[in-house]
Formats: C-alpha cells, structure tokens, sequence
C-alpha cells in the first residue's frame, strides 16, 4: 500500500493484539493503541485525526 502511496498514516484502536501489531510493523505503518478513553467516541465527527 505504501509503495502505491495508498497507505494510512496510523491506525487507532482501542486495544491491540499481537497479529494486528505484526501487521502494522511489516507494513511500516504507525499504530497507537490502549487508551483509557474510547477513541472511536472521542473525536467530533467530521475532525481531522
């Protein structure tokens, strides 16, 4: 997805497991997770992330 510049920036969950972590490290994408809050709830709709 990356070399097609079609790649997102990071992924964002709530909480992460081992294989979407390997997924996110082969592919070269940043990805955040364990928050204390939900973040699928927490940004207004429409914002920019």
């Amino acid at each position: 997805m990356q070399a097609r510049q079609r790649a997102l920036l990071p992924i964002v969950f709530n909480a992460g497991n081992p294989f979407l972590v390997k997924g996110a490290a082969l592919g070269g994408i940043t990805m955040l997770a364990g928050f204390e809050i939900d973040v699928t709830q927490a940004p207004a709709p429409g914002s920019r992330v």
